[in-house]
């Protein structure tokens, strides 16, 4: 628990938004790759 509110204090308000945003385009990111995968599967094994 410690390491996140150093982690909060060093980051600001600021620094935080900017993280919460690019964690949120990695996250979108592996979704749409999971997404990608199981509709090439899906394709892959209906031929």
């Amino acid at each position: 628990m410690g390491f996140f509110y150093r982690l909060v204090a060093l980051l600001k308000e600021t620094g935080m938004r900017i993280l919460t945003r690019i964690l949120g385009i990695v996250l979108a990111s592996i979704a749409i790759q999971f997404i990608l995968t199981g509709v090439r599967s899906y394709l892959g094994a209906s031929r």
